[in-house]
């Protein structure tokens, strides 16, 4: 026997050299690559699968996390054009640019896959807005309604028409806009007020009806669905209302966009 036989011991390093596996070719930026790795590994098909449930529009696959996961790891215009400029062995490639090779032909990637998308959150949506527009209708109706608050309104209208007397137009006014109520608060005394550094007009407003009207103060007692932070509720479900808007617009151009009549896309979105 020879000498290695007879008096080296094998350690197992020789065996794991043998059928250690190559390392595989990363051209995307390091932070990219990882980030598209840690997502593909959440998914439970092969590239190709994928890639065939986008273009034929399988909804078992293309699950709402699933869609949304796509979109983020979607290859970029400048990643494509790495992947094209790439002339080595696409087998050599790391999973992330095996995955955009596999996907990278679908046209209008992410707009289509924004509609898938839009299509699974469309009725949880609507459902959700139906509610909160139920609830905001309600304030509405109950703030158009309300008396005392309505009486407010009438002495800021006759308060305003007295400022206006002071500046010489003498015609009565018989309504304001919304906005000019703000000028309550920018209109500033013209001499000092004890305590009160900053007097407005809205000051004496309160002051008058504190002492003249209070019952009228009370008025939010009317309207028992206009809550606080309620302007940024409403604010908010407008908000949802225009993504549902922006949404059929993104599922229209691409239907417009989409000139294959024979594309699974057509029927599933219309």
């Amino acid at each position: 026997k020879t000498l290695d036989a007879l008096f080296f011991v094998k350690t197992g390093k020789e065996a794991e050299e043998k059928t250690a596996k190559p390392k595989s070719t990363s051209i995307l930026e390091l932070q990219r690559a990882n980030n598209v790795g840690i997502l593909l590994a959440r998914f439970q098909h092969s590239f190709i699968e994928v890639r065939d449930a986008i273009m034929n529009c399988d909804e078992k696959i293309l699950t709402l996390d699933t869609s949304l996961a796509l979109i983020k790891v979607a290859p970029t215009s400048d990643e494509i054009e790495l992947l094209k400029a790439y002339k080595g062995d696409p087998s050599k490639l790391g999973p992330p640019e095996r995955f955009f090779l596999a996907v990278m032909d679908i046209p209008r990637l992410v707009d289509r896959l924004k509609c898938f998308v839009y299509k699974k959150e469309f009725q949880t949506r609507v459902d959700e807005l139906k509610v909160d527009l139920k609830t905001t209708n309600i304030a509405m109706h109950e703030a158009r309604t309300g008396n005392k608050l309505r009486r407010i309104m009438e002495v800021v209208l006759v308060l305003g028409n007295y400022m206006n007397r002071a500046y010489g137009v003498y015609s009565q006014a018989q309504g304001y806009s919304v906005d000019s109520l703000t000028k309550l608060g920018d209109t500033k005394a013209s001499i000092k007020v004890t305590g009160r550094p900053q007097y407005s007009l809205l000051h004496h407003l309160l002051q008058y009806l504190e002492k003249v009207k209070a019952d009228l103060l009370t008025w939010p007692e009317e309207m028992p669905h206009l809550k606080d932070k309620h302007i940024e509720f409403m604010n908010e479900t407008l908000r949802q209302v225009g993504l549902l808007k922006e949404g059929v617009g993104i599922v229209e151009e691409e239907l417009k966009q989409n000139k294959n009549e024979s594309d699974p896309f057509m029927k599933v979105m219309t």
